[in-house]
Parts: C-alpha cells; structure tokens; sequence
C-alpha cells in the first residue's frame, strides 16, 4: 500500500504508475507490500527527464516487516518519486524512517532513499557499512550529515530513523540515537528534483547510477520531529528472516609458494583484535574546503630524508583522477608531530594532471615519483623528480613507465642493486574492465636501471585466471627478501581477499596472482619487513571484514618467519587520540628509528575519498 496524506502526486516504478492516497497533509508513506500491474492509474503526473534512464526492472515482492516489502537486485531496479510527494520545507522539521537490509559485500556507495541530483539530499549506504543521511550542499560546497555508529549486519533488517529539529539533526540505529549534530545556519533540506528510492543519479565517478542491492519498507515522512518514544516503539517489531548473501567465492591458499596450506592462519573478527599500545595520531593535512577550495585528498606517501619526514597525497578541487588534480606534499621536522601547509610538487598543465605517488631518498637527494595522468586518468605514467635543497624548486627528469605505471611503494634496494617498487599498470583507467590479461588493471613492479632513479623498466604481474578471478584493481605492495619478491595485491570492488604472486629472481618473473585467505577490505595495502625480522602487512583486515576501510590492522610474522600469525589494530572508526573519525584507506609505512610511521587517508565519515591525511606512530616493539 502506498499513502500520501498530503495532495496527490505519481510514483513511477520502472513504467509502472501507482497512486498515493489524500489523508490528513502531515504524513507520507509506502508499506511497500505490493504494487499494481496497471501502467498508469488516476493522478497528475509531474514532469521530470527520466528518459535519459535506463528502463528500471521492478524490484521483486517478498515478505517484509508488516506485510510485503520490495527486493531490489543492485542493478537497473529502482522507484521514481515525484518532488511533491516529499514536501520538505528548507527549514522545517521532520522525520524519514525505514526499515532496510543490505546484502552488498563491496565498499562501493549505495544509494537508499536520494534524488536524481546527487548533490541533493541522500541517504547511502557507506563505504564502510554503515547508514548516513546528507544534506544538499550550501553554496560553499558542504553538506550537513549524520551517520551511524553501529555497521549494518550484512543480510539483517535495521530500523533507520532522521530526525530534523529546527536546531539539530539526529540518526537512530535500530531504535537508538547514534550521531547528533547542529545545523548549520542556511542548510536547506528541501529538492525540487524526483526523488529515487534504490538508486541515484550519476556521480563523479560513474557514467550509470548507483543502485541500492537490499530490501526496503515500511518508508514513512513525517513533516515533524517524531519523539524518541514513537522510533524506538517501531523499531521494536521483529524484522523478518535476513535476506540470503552469496559469500565470495574462494576462501583458501591456492598454490602459493612457500605457504603452508595446511596451517592456514584464521582472522580474528575485529572486535577481537587488540588495539597498540603506544599508537600517537597527528593529522598530515586535515579536510577543510572551506579554507583551501581542495575537496580530494588520497594516497598518502612517506618518507624521511635528513631528519624531515615528508609526505605526498593527491588533491584536487573536484573530483579525484580528473584534470586539475596536484602531487601536493607537506614536511614536519619534529617526527610527524607537526606539518607545514601544503606545497606544489607536480602540478596541472596542458590537460596533464598529477597525483599522489612516493618519495625515496637516496644519498643526499631526495627524489619524488607521483603519478601522471591525462584528461580522466588516461594514459598514466610515472614522473621523476628531483629536490634542489638550494633552492627548494623541484627539477623534472622526464616520464617512466608510460605503459600506464601508478607508482604506491618508495623504492627498495635489491641485492642485484637494482631498486624495485610496486604499483599498479591501469592502461585503460576505471574503464580496464574486461577479463582478458591485457585489459585488467594489474599489480606490477618497476626495475630500476642499477642506481639510476630516472631509468625505470615496468613489469606487469600475470594473473592466473581472469575468468575466476573477475576484475582486479592491483594496487599493490611488495616484501624483499634476498632475490625473493612477494606481492600483495587489492583484488576489486567486490572481493574482500588479498591476492598474492612471487618472483624468485629479483622481480623479473612472477608466479600467476592467487587468491589468498587474508579478507582485505578493496584498498591499497602496505608490506614490507621490520628491522627485526618481523614481515607485515597493513591493510583492513579482518574475518568479518566486508570491504570495509576501517580498522586498520597489522598483520605480522615471527622473526625470521614467512606466514603472519599475529595482528593488532592500528586505529578505529572513531580513535581517541585522533581528531578525525572514520574510514581508513590506501596505508603506506616507513620504520625510522625503532618506530613504525603508517600514513593513510581518513574519510572523516565522508564519501567520495574527500578525506583528511593522517599518520599512527608506534613502537615496533609493540608487535611483540
């Protein structure tokens, strides 16, 4: 049944059109138990472009909370809403509540209840699996939002409820207050555009709209502030049976060299991972558009070099992988504590764009390697630059690797003396989505030529079954040991397992890409081996883990050893200590003096990689 008790207005599902019913002008809402065949029924239809969508399949009828309740399958299925029939005021109160489950194993966005604009109102689901509602943005770009403390259980029914006072704006998770903020003085939460139940319009970086893979009911507007009585009241009904989840598909060690499949480490859940002792927070950069115009931030690179920590992010006033983006970089000269503004590393010119990408020092100098790029990150390739002291300017050496080399880990000498780091070969940027070995977006190395940072040869490493496998997004990161290289690798957007190769002779060959039984969140890892002997890999790892950035955890050996059979967690969602709340992404490391410094971005419960810069520092006797 769907009611409007306000005026008559027209919902379109997929071709279908249903009547909403007049009642008593305070309340909007849809029981979701089922819906009518008929193509259109009485009503005024408002004119809006829909015609640019994609024909909509109509999500499927199962049984919901109270009665029915809609499926909707992740792709192509979705509800338009005429604007009337969400009459919100700018400035008035009211109350959005729904019962939803989610069976998305990926960190992808998805959209619940939105608009066709996406910058108007929202609510998604996270990145990291948890619900938030956002305001339109303000002239400046901003948006009000609150969002959940609590991760959707993947499959189970929640109650979500938003509150609008006239001075605050609150979320309920499952009948409890979880995040309470002001509203800022202008924000506005009214949209003269369709609204989307299941799916929203195209964002920046994708050419298809986002689409909700879950169920929904029981969807009710109130255009008042609901009591806290009343949403714990309706979040008290037993929900139905969860929705079925297909599970990835492997699980297990397959054919990995030197690894012992019959002593398979498990994961801990993250609940179960005890946190470091010791661990200090020091934001590099911290998210403030407001002041500096950058909206991205990502990829944070570190490095010492006569007693200076410095650190590389991409930034861009825009949207990431898009022109205008900068290799921007800070310096602190107090171990980390501390960090100057941001300055240019490697800028915008001539429909060429910079990014995030590593430092390294290397006798006296110290070089810089960000990323290349044209128009929406095609044909990237690998710049080299070096630091004059002097003068403080940066001198360009040229491109390597213009096979399409996005450089992720500072380069390590080998015994051989050759310098290797790891990367990813995008050739065909977001777009690199076919199965064919060419086409995939694959882990890989540069080789330099002895000592010469400016000669570099690229290595793609193969993949072992791409049909298996799906797509892969190989950012990646490397262990050294002797001629012995191994290679962590990001899988895709969908798979929640680390894969992994080796090569035996410096780098040169590779054994095809595996799946390992590690779940890592879909993020750029960070490897490498302490001074005590100690291997370790950082990433979002955790059993229970469903591709979300957050926490960051520590995976490491015994001395001397080869598999990880210990892990900590470096940071939370929410950390004391730190300024920032929120996800953690694309991890890189560097041991200085007896002390491990782990720089990452952190979402700041943001979406869209609008992040802060942030570094952990801890004692690498704290892995003991």
């Amino acid at each position: 049944m769907i009611q409007l008790k306000s005026k008559t207005a027209v919902v379109m599902i997929a071709s279908f059109l249903a009547t909403f019913v007049i009642a008593d002008e305070t309340e909007f809402q849809i029981n979701f138990d089922a819906f009518p065949e008929k193509a259109l029924l009485d009503g005024e239809k408002e004119e809006f472009e829909y015609a640019k969508w994609a024909q909509l399949a109509k999500p499927a009828e199962i049984p919901g909370v109270k009665g029915g309740a809609l499926e909707f399958s992740g792709e192509k299925s979705g509800l338009f809403i005429a604007p009337s029939a969400f009459p919100l005021e700018p400035s008035a109160p009211f109350t959005l509540s729904f019962w939803m489950a989610s069976r998305r194993l990926g960190h992808d966005i998805e959209t619940i209840i939105g608009t066709v604009d996406v910058g108007s109102w929202s609510v998604i689901r996270t990145e990291d699996h948890r619900v938030a509602f956002y305001s339109p943005r303000d002239k400046d770009m901003r948006r009000t939002f609150v969002r959940s403390k609590s991760k959707l259980a993947l499959g189970n029914w929640h109650h979500v409820a938003v509150v609008r006072t006239e001075q605050s704006l609150s979320l309920y998770f499952d009948g409890r207050k979880e995040h309470t903020v002001k509203i800022e003085s202008g924000a506005t939460f009214a949209t003269d555009t369709p609204v989307t139940i299941g799916l929203q319009g195209k964002g920046p970086f994708t050419s298809e709209p986002r689409y909700f893979d879950g169920a929904l009911d029981e969807l009710r507007l109130s255009l008042k502030s609901v009591p806290e009585e009343e949403i714990i009241a309706a979040a008290s009904i037993a929900p139905p049976a969860p929705l079925a989840v297909s599970l990835p598909r492997m699980t297990g060690i397959e054919n990995v060299p030197g690894y012992d499949v019959a002593n398979v480490w498990t994961l801990p859940n993250a609940k179960d991972i005890a946190m470091i002792e010791g661990v200090r927070f020091s934001t590099i950069k911290k998210w403030e558009p407001e002041t500096d115009e950058f909206v991205f931030l990502h990829g944070v690179g570190l490095s010492f070099h006569k007693g200076k920590l410095y650190s590389m992010y991409g930034h861009n006033k825009v949207h990431e992988n898009t022109p205008g983006e900068l290799a921007r970089y800070s310096v602190s000269d107090d171990l980390g504590k501390t960090w100057s503004a941001p300055e240019e590393l490697a800028g915008y010119s001539e429909d060429r764009s910079s990014s995030h990408g590593v430092f390294h020092s290397h006798e006296g100098q110290l070089w810089a390697f960000p990323a290349g790029f044209y128009g929406k990150m095609k044909r990237i390739h690998m710049q080299v630059l070096s630091l004059d002291e002097e003068t403080g300017e940066w001198t360009h050496h040229g491109n390597a690797c213009e096979e399409g080399f996005w450089p992720l880990q500072e380069p390590i000498l080998m015994e051989n003396g050759n310098f290797i780091m790891a990367g990813l070969r995008s050739v065909q940027g977001f777009e690199g989505t076919g199965l064919s070995p060419s086409q995939h977006n694959l882990p890989a190395v540069a080789i330099s030529n002895g000592k010469d940072l400016t000669s570099w040869k690229l290595t793609p490493i193969p993949i072992s079954d791409p049909e298996r496998l799906g797509r892969v997004w190989g950012e990646s990161s490397i262990i050294v040991d002797g001629p012995n290289v191994t290679v962590f690798s990001r899988w895709s957007s969908t798979e929640n397992f680390a894969l992994t190769a080796e090569s035996p002779n410096f780098g040169e060959d590779w054994t095809p890409l595996v799946p390992t039984n590690i779940r890592m969140a879909s993020s750029k890892p960070a490897a490498g081996i302490l001074s005590n002997g100690r291997r370790y890999l950082i990433a979002n790892a955790a059993n229970d883990n469903r591709n979300g950035r957050s926490p960051l955890t520590i995976l490491y050996s015994e001395p001397g050893e080869k598999n990880f059979t210990r892990v900590k967690k470096i940071r939370d969602y929410e950390q004391e200590g730190s300024t920032e709340i929120g996800s953690q992404g694309y991890p890189c490391a560097v041991e200085h003096e007896g002390s491990l410094y782990v720089g990452y971005s952190v979402s700041g419960g943001r979406s869209w990689n609008r992040n802060s810069a942030e570094i952990a520092v801890f004692p690498i006797t704290s892995l003991e």
